[in-house]
């Protein structure tokens, strides 16, 4: 019988934000059982005040074996992670637990794993939400009956205000939008709404902070990014009527609150399906461009896509967030925000989606640099040659598993069912 439960979190804020629906679900399924959490000393006040949660266990600066031997006195009879590495699996094996479930990302994992499922990087479509739901299905738990989403709980209460909380810092660096943008919008809704707005961050970002306020020089903008702490920060973003942020820990905080977001993904690297607002009515902004340099998480010399970026296309979707035009999450809209098809050879029939062609079917290695530069997840193509050519190699290169289609006729039906190949 299941007694104790260990779950280990110990990444970024948004990724802790969305465990919380696998906490939920972990205590419908094992009612009479004790959640312990562990996770940083950053990411503890997300699971604080949680009713679902016993104990908050903050991650030591110390060995692995150190480490295990504190962790072995609790006599844990369960132990989840979502993390991918192989730290995890050997730490809760060396802690004594009996049963250890997880992610395997190789033989590692395996060995020390009781059960583990290999990770379902390739539906590019797949919530992180639902990515951690599969290991909570090694367990047998079914998370489909009920609506799990993230909830963040505070201890005292809260009055809503007719404000706009601004995020205006974002890690890895290549995520962040450039201070000009920000000091455009924020002038844009002031002269439109005359709404309140706060300005919320941390302590590296509040010299931009400060800057846009002598720029702006309005009573309506307040800054608090760099003075707040976490905690402080949710009530300040639960207070709030809307929100407007890069993907950030600070977005799906104010998700788990239901706010209305308006967000932007920069970067041509990131997972706009895996990582967009849950549980919440939102608009998503994704710069028009096609930019040919890698994308990694270091800050880019070249910024297409942050000019690409524009502040009156931010004020439209806020338009709509404030008109209530706006959808929560699904399968579609995520679709539509994900897929990059590249036509070889092919008549295109579908505007839905972003789409670039390539007319030779005999320049594999150009195809190939073309799938990898764009970041390509749909290619189109009749060519079965090529096809097998491309199954093969472009896993390899491509961060989102690519999928080979021979039409772009209903591609989302046609998306999933190879997925599940």
């Amino acid at each position: 019988m299941i007694k104790k439960i260990l779950l280990a979190r110990t990444d970024a804020i948004g990724d802790a934000v969305l465990t919380l629906p696998c906490i939920e679900a972990l205590h419908h399924h094992y009612p009479e059982a004790d959640i312990y959490v562990y996770c940083t000393s950053t990411t503890k006040p997300i699971f604080m005040h949680n009713p679902y949660v016993t104990e908050i266990i903050v991650e030591g600066k110390r060995s692995i074996f150190v480490e295990s031997k504190r962790l072995k006195e609790y006599n844990f009879d369960l132990f989840i992670t979502f993390h991918k590495n192989d730290y995890y699996s050997f730490l809760s094996f060396l802690a004594g637990i009996k049963e250890r479930v997880g992610f395997r990302d190789n033989w590692i994992c395996r060995l020390f794993y009781t059960k583990s499922a290999v990770p379902p990087w390739r539906d590019a479509l797949m919530h992180q939400i639902d990515y951690n739901f599969v290991v909570l299905g090694l367990l047998g738990i079914n998370t489909t009956k009920n609506k799990f989403r993230p909830k963040l709980y505070i201890p005292k209460p809260y009055k809503k205000e007719n404000r706009i909380a601004i995020a205006i810092d974002s890690r890895p660096l290549n995520r962040m939008w450039y201070e000009k943008g920000y000091v455009e919008l924020i002038k844009l809704l002031i002269s439109k709404y005359k709404i309140n707005i706060v300005l919320l961050g941390d302590e590296k970002a509040q010299d931009m902070a400060i800057r846009i306020e002598n720029e702006i020089r309005n009573n309506l903008l307040r800054v608090k990014a760099g003075s707040l702490s976490l905690a402080d920060t949710i009530t300040e973003i639960a207070s709030s009527s809307y929100f407007i942020g890069p993907d950030s820990g600070l977005m799906h905080i104010a998700a788990s609150f239901g706010l209305p977001i308006l967000t932007f993904f920069i970067a041509k690297n990131q997972q706009p399906a895996r990582y967009a607002p849950f549980g919440c009515n939102y608009e998503l902004i994704i710069p028009d461009y096609l930019c040919q340099k890698r994308c990694f998480n270091s800050a880019c010399k070249l910024d297409i896509c942050k000019k690409k970026l524009y502040a009156k296309d931010l004020l439209s979707a806020f338009d709509n967030l404030i008109n209530n035009q706006s959808t929560p999450y699904s399968k579609e809209k995520a679709a539509k925000s994900v897929f990059k098809l590249l036509y070889i050879g092919v008549n295109q029939s579908t505007q839905e989606f972003m789409s670039i062609h390539s007319g030779n079917f005999f320049k594999p290695i150009k195809i190939l640099r073309q799938c990898v530069n764009y970041n390509i997840n749909i290619v189109i193509s009749t060519h079965k040659l090529l096809n097998i050519l491309l199954e093969i190699f472009l896993p390899m290169f491509v961060p989102t598993y690519p999928v080979i289609l021979e039409n772009d006729v209903d591609i989302i039906s046609q998306y999933k069912a190879y997925i599940k190949r």
